[in-house]
């Protein structure tokens, strides 16, 4: 089965203007600083509609690994599994693992947003695209050391859950 692709934009490029919301409130809650902690964080004052596309991960570990602190419904639906308390170690298939934890990483890096548009296999030639935005977080004014997420799709999705449970 192909793999997930991806190519990361610049955040303004973002077909859905909801990235640019969260962009507004994450420059707000980090003042001066180069990202605001997790704790400054209040999905609530978000748009209502986005908490399920959330995720929220914790730096962890030596090699660097990221626990999953919070994993948004609309992610249960689409991946076709609640990855709460995983590791991205853990995810599947190996590829997709790959591609997400070097998200992360490049996150870390640039300590800044970061927007990926993804194509993920459906069936066939079949497709689903979603946009991959992840915002730094850094409870130590230092480090990166959580990263909020937002993932938002583009058409039917529905079928999406068979590229990570491996069915064919």
């Amino acid at each position: 089965m192909p793999e997930v692709t991806q190519k990361q934009i610049d955040l303004k490029e973002s077909q859905h203007p909801e990235i640019l919301v969260i962009l507004d409130y994450w420059n707000d809650k980090r003042g001066s600083r180069f990202a605001p902690a997790w704790s400054d964080i209040n999905l609530m004052d978000l748009p209502i509609s986005l908490i399920p596309h959330f995720v929220v991960i914790d730096v962890v570990g030596k090699p660097v690994d990221f626990r999953y602190r919070f994993w948004g419904t609309w992610h249960v639906k689409f991946h076709g599994y609640d990855q709460t308390n995983k590791l991205v170690s853990e995810l599947e298939p190996p590829p997709y693992r790959e591609l997400i934890s070097n998200q992360y990483k490049q996150t870390i890096e640039m300590s800044e947003p970061q927007l990926f548009v993804q194509q993920i296999p459906v069936k066939g030639d079949i497709w689903a695209y979603t946009e991959l935005s992840r915002f730094p977080l850094s409870s130590d004014g230092e480090t990166v050391t959580n990263v909020l997420s937002v993932e938002l799709a583009f058409g039917d999705t529905s079928k999406v859950s068979e590229y990570f449970s491996g069915h064919d």
